[in-house]
């Protein structure tokens, strides 16, 4: 069978280039972490690398080809994420989880825009020891050294993949050692990027199968560059003034993506503080900062506390006292 592709598309189409920003860098370095931690707690023996095309085998004419092979001769590869989401957790739910306790995945298109998964899996039984790693380089007779569990899985992904929407497979052992794959598997976040299009807004980059919550997330760290604690101490300003000092209170006020609405109501104050007094400072940081809340009366409902303080019920007191801090701050940066 000839392993052939519909990639050919319109040029009018153009691809979307995305630079890494900090949410891609913790990305990265939190797939890099989890991939790291994977290979302590189970070993490379029990690790290994597995690559999954996406698509179907068709006809010539249901593959929109003039020729007349017989049988399901073109393999079609798939180019919609949603399409390509809905198969990777079909399989997860009918497959993965039960060949593999745990498992790293993650997206990637090819340059011709085709979307392909890779994953670092979890095996239950060593699938590297005998395996002749020099034999696969060359791509003859390295299938009679692997182990009875190796073969065995392939098996069952041969058997089974296309049912769930999958083409080529390839799964092996690990040769290196688990910094260097950790490392290597995170620059796929970095590959993916500057392949990607415009309709792959808002899709994962990133899975994680069997780890029950237990791994790392880009938001469970911070990093600690200066740029980083600046911007932290100039969004604990705006927040303070709405009497909000928890992330969970953020996240209440201006929903799941607070950081990222704050971060453009800051970059306005910056530049236009030369152009206000104080009081107008002020006065811009609080509206301008409410006129983005997703939940405005959050700040209205602070009326409910003063209720309940007056029936008697114990309330949290709210820490006012970051404003003269923040007041500060604020007075430097626009001294600058």
């Amino acid at each position: 069978m000839s392993h052939n592709s519909n990639g050919v598309e319109s040029a009018a189409q153009v691809v979307e280039v995305f630079s890494l920003n900090g949410s891609h860098r913790k990305t990265a370095y939190a797939l890099e972490q989890n991939v790291a931690r994977m290979f302590a707690e189970a070993g490379i023996e029990r690790i290994g690398f597995l690559t999954l095309t996406v698509g179907d085998w068709k006809s010539c004419a249901d593959a929109g080809f003039c020729c007349c092979h017989e049988g399901a001769a073109h393999f079609v590869q798939v180019f919609d994420p949603d399409e390509a989401s809905r198969r990777i957790n079909s399989l997860m739910t009918g497959l993965l989880r039960d060949l593999f306790p745990r498992a790293v995945i993650v997206t990637e298109r090819h340059k011709s825009g085709a979307i392909h998964f890779h994953l670092i899996v979890e095996c239950r039984e060593d699938i590297r020891t005998g395996f002749d790693f020099a034999a696969f380089k060359a791509k003859y007779g390295y299938k009679k050294s692997a182990s009875p569990s190796l073969q065995r899985l392939w098996e069952v992904l041969l058997d089974r993949l296309p049912g769930y929407g999958f083409g080529r497979a390839e799964l092996t052992p690990i040769f290196k050692t688990g910094e260097v794959v950790s490392r290597y598997v995170s620059k796929y976040v970095e590959k993916n990027l500057f392949a990607r299009r415009p309709e792959d807004k808002g899709k994962k980059l990133v899975r994680y199968m069997g780890w029950h919550g237990s791994h790392m997330r880009p938001n469970d760290f911070c990093w600690a560059t200066p740029a980083a604690c600046e911007w932290r101490t100039r969004v604990r300003s705006i927040a303070a003034i709405h009497g909000i000092t928890e992330r969970e209170q953020a996240r209440e006020a201006w929903g799941a993506r607070w950081a990222f609405r704050l971060t453009g109501v800051i970059s306005d104050l910056i530049n236009s503080a030369h152009l206000l007094t104080h009081f107008e400072f002020v006065r811009a940081a609080r509206n301008w900062s409410e006129a983005v809340m997703l939940f405005p009366d959050w700040w209205r409902d602070m009326e409910d506390r003063y209720r309940d303080e007056a029936f008697g019920y114990e309330v949290e007191p709210i820490d006012f006292s970051v404003l003269d801090e923040v007041q500060k701050f604020w007075d430097a940066r626009r001294a600058e």
